[in-house]
């Protein structure tokens, strides 16, 4: 579990690396307990069909809300549940 300075740190490392045209695979423990590693992909490579409409909404303090490679679409999860995070260049 991620304390406070490592959760602003980890929002803010996947917020650059994905408005830079990285890619980001983000290992995490979901609510039920289980971990699942999801790749984000940079906010250039999301098909025009699924970006957000208008203003949009904030994501909660604390939540995370990344475009999943292999699901193609929308996923949130809380930054203090990721495990480990990595940079695809």
């Amino acid at each position: 579990m991620l304390n406070e300075v490592q959760v602003a740190f980890a929002r803010e490392v996947i917020d650059l690396a994905l408005k830079n045209g990285c890619k980001v695979a983000i290992n995490f423990t979901k609510v039920d307990g289980s971990d699942r590693t999801l790749i984000a992909v940079p906010f250039n490579q999301i098909p025009e069909d699924k970006l957000p409409k208008g203003e949009g909404s904030e994501a909660p303090e604390g939540i995370l809300r990344v475009f999943g490679d292999a699901e193609q679409d929308w996923r949130s999860m809380k930054v203090e549940s990721i495990n480990t995070m990595k940079v695809i260049l």
